[in-house]
């Protein structure tokens, strides 16, 4: 079985699915077990949207099904930049790649929405 990639603060272990990606998250941010991660690719492709399946003591998220071509594409690179920012309503975790045959990709979360 292929191991697992860290980039930084993210983790991706494949599975049947294409990937499980792990974030860790900084100090000092809380996030809640079932908030929502959406996800943009093409615009023929529309939006998916991906649950966090649960966040352990560690402010570690694991996110289950990452469809396969954006877990490929995240594969073939080698930086993916993450940016948390805190807004009126709740942290805000916004994940950005880009790699050959797929658009910029961005996964954005809000814990409240």
């Amino acid at each position: 079985m292929e191991q697992g990639r860290t980039l930084g603060n993210i983790t991706l272990v494949p599975n049947p699915h294409g990937a499980r990606l792990m974030l860790r998250l900084p100090l000092g941010i809380d996030v809640q077990s079932g908030v929502i991660f959406t996800l943009l690719g093409r615009k023929t492709e529309g939006s998916k949207q991906l649950s966090v399946s649960r966040c352990d003591a560690e402010g570690c998220l694991s996110i289950l099904d990452l469809p396969q071509p954006l877990f490929n594409s995240l594969s073939e690179i080698g930086e993916i930049r993450t940016r948390v920012r805190m807004l009126h309503n709740g942290p805000q975790i916004t994940l950005n790649c880009s790699a050959a045959g797929l658009a910029p990709a961005l996964l954005a979360m809000n814990a409240w929405q």
